[in-house]
């Protein structure tokens, strides 16, 4: 998860967004039982399509507030950067929970997922405990530029998991596409976000060169 914020507000945000994303999962569990039934195959994969929106929110949270406030020096983007931990550590109560329906999903329906999904989904929830357990002061000192190295590594790592599952779902007219196309085009907003503080980090270094 990201870096260390205050003890303060914090833990309270982290609770704030577990109560969150209970709430919103519960309200995703009734609204499959009243237009599937729980009882059918669609419901769970209802369930298990709106369990993965409502941690991508999250995610998104966590993922834009590192390069937002250089694009945008706000006391709001201020404070999200700041709170990043704990969005981040929402996230993973929500993603958590996504993998517990996929898992509930594939017993009702006897199969086993593919080995791509399979083994690129264990990665990335891999990566996710392994930035759980390190989301501390203390482990951040222990593995000083490895822990800057493994975060980043699993915000990249999972970004890129589901802008490709969002954009190429939003892609297919026949699974439902207009649905998930809200979700394809803020999954490519940190990634926008990054490249134009790039350019704009290069401009300045092309500007600066000729200056002198």
């Amino acid at each position: 998860m990201p870096e260390p914020t205050n003890a303060g507000t914090g833990p309270r945000l982290f609770y704030l967004g577990s109560m969150v994303i209970l709430l919103l999962n519960a309200v995703g569990v009734l609204l499959a039982q009243q237009s599937y039934g729980l009882a059918t195959d669609e419901g769970w994969q209802a369930i298990t399509r709106y369990s993965s929106r409502i941690a991508f929110l999250f995610f998104l949270l966590a993922f834009v507030a590192r390069p937002l406030p250089d694009m945008l020096s706000r006391p709001w983007t201020q404070w999200l950067v700041r709170q990043r931990r704990y969005i981040g550590l929402a996230f993973a109560l929500g993603f958590y929970l996504h993998l517990a329906s996929v898992v509930a999903f594939h017993i009702r329906v006897d199969k086993v997922p593919g080995a791509v999904a399979f083994v690129g989904g264990g990665l990335a929830y891999l990566l996710l405990t392994c930035m759980v357990v390190t989301s501390t002061d203390q482990w951040q000192r222990r593995l000083g530029r490895n822990w800057r190295r493994l975060h980043r590594t699993g915000m990249y790592y999972l970004g890129v998991l589901f802008a490709l599952a969002y954009v190429s779902k939003s892609l297919v007219q026949e699974a439902g596409g207009v649905a998930f196309l809200p979700f394809g085009l803020a999954s490519l907003l940190p990634f926008l976000l990054r490249l134009l503080l790039w350019l704009r980090s290069r401009s300045r270094r092309g500007t600066a060169r000729q200056a002198a």
